[in-house]
Parts: C-alpha cells; structure tokens; sequence
C-alpha cells in the first residue's frame, strides 16, 4: 500500500506553509484523500513534485556575481574604517568600488579631486585584482601610500576585494615620499603646500597594528562571506517556494 503523508510531513518535505498545501490541494496542483476529518497525501506524488522541480532549483543553486549584499558591506566597512583609523574600499573583480570609500584621509581626498588622480586611483585598485599569491602583503599605490587587501571568495561569484590603505609601513617610507610631493602635485595639478600638510598626517602603522592588520581583515571578509552565503540560501529557498507553488500540471 502507498504510503500516506500528513499535511504537516507535507509542509516539511516542501518547505511550504500548511496554507500553501491547502491551496495547491484546492487548485488541483496537489491530490490527496480524506480520511475521516484530515486530509492525506502520496509519498510517491509529493517525491515526484520534488522531481519535477529538481531542474529548476538547479538552475537557482548559483550566487550570481552581484550577489553581495552591498549596504551591510558598507556597515562593515565603515565600522572597521573608523576602529583601525584606516581608509577602506570593497572592489570587485574588475577593480571598480563597490562601496562607498571609509575613513577616507584628506590627501587621497585631494588627490582624488583631480580627473587623473582618480584614474590613477583606479588603476591601483584594478592591480590588485591580478594578485594571484594568496597571501595577503602591503603594497604601494600610485600615489606612494600602503594598503592591503582581503579577498572575499562567494561560492562561485566572482572575487571581490577588501582593501585597507592609507599609510606608511615606516617613517623611512614617510620621509621618502616628501620628495614626491611635486611630482604629484605637478602631475594632477594639485596645490603642493596642501598636499605636504595633508601628507604629514598620514599615519605610520606601529608593530602591533603592522601584524595584526590583515588578520582583521580576514575575519571581516570571513564575516561578509557568511552573510552572503545565508542570504543567498534564503532567497534561493524563498524562489524555490514561488516555483512550487506556481506549478501547473
């Protein structure tokens, strides 16, 4: 004898509410027979509903590239900017902001009001996306400042990365870059006394943050993969639901 389920095993084996079942027993989507004052379903037709679906919960079994969820991102980031007195920026694999930047310092400010410096900008973040060393190291950008960087590996999304910057590694590094200054300032046109104040504000990373920086960083890309990941296992499970329960036979 076929196997008989409840309306309650129903609900469970479909991820569905108990007014969901009734519905699609009323519309004829599902069958069943009514025994005394409950309703009871076949085993073998609720397995073979599941089957019918299988191709289209595969198909939504992806996290698309754009999956990320942004805003809670720029939470983070934000909060992390401010604690570590840090700037910081989440870009994608094309190198591109996702976010808004945090904590940014007045020199990149300047240097970013120029057309060129931010092209220059861009082009630092874009060269981070090449890195192919999976551990992370400072590096200098165009302007001669240091950051570092995350990746945040999602599933099967393309990578996306968190970038901490906006300092020196050394007070010889510091000292090196006032002779950029005119450089700088010529190339982007940009007035020189601004950017030598603004440049000696620039901090210099002390032992402890030098060693500790990218372990933070990690944990908050470790942070930001398991939100996308559950969010993404929510709105898969909420489209699987409006699938089942918008399928004709």
């Amino acid at each position: 004898m076929d196997e008989l389920l409840t309306a309650k095993q129903v609900q469970e084996i479909l991820n569905i509410d108990r007014t969901t079942v009734y519905r699609m027993l009323k519309d004829g989507r599902l069958s069943g027979v009514k025994i005394s004052k409950h309703w009871r379903f076949l085993k073998d037709e609720i397995q073979s509903l599941l089957d019918l679906n299988k191709s289209t919960v595969t198909k939504l079994s992806s996290i698309p590239n754009n999956f990320i969820p942004i805003p809670c991102v720029q939470s983070l980031q934000d909060v992390f900017g401010e604690i570590a007195d840090l700037g910081a920026l989440t870009i994608n694999a094309d190198g591109q902001a996702l976010t808004r930047p945090s904590n940014s310092c007045t020199f990149c400010n300047l240097i970013q009001s120029s057309e060129d410096g931010m092209k220059g900008c861009e082009q630092s973040w874009k060269m981070i996306t090449k890195i192919k060393a999976s551990n992370m190291d400072f590096f200098s950008c165009h302007a001669g400042l240091k950051y570092t960087y995350a990746r945040i590996k999602v599933s099967n999304a393309s990578d996306t990365f968190l970038i901490a910057g906006q300092f020196f590694t050394s007070e010889a590094d510091k000292k090196k870059q006032l002779s950029r200054l005119p450089e700088l300032a010529s190339k982007y046109k940009l007035d020189l006394k601004s950017l030598d104040k603004e440049q000696k504000k620039i901090s210099v990373l002390n032992d402890r943050i030098r060693g500790e920086i990218n372990s933070w960083m990690a944990r908050i890309a470790r942070t930001i993969v398991s939100i996308t990941t559950e969010r993404s296992r929510l709105i898969l499970r909420i489209k699987k639901i409006s699938e089942i329960s918008s399928m004709e036979f």
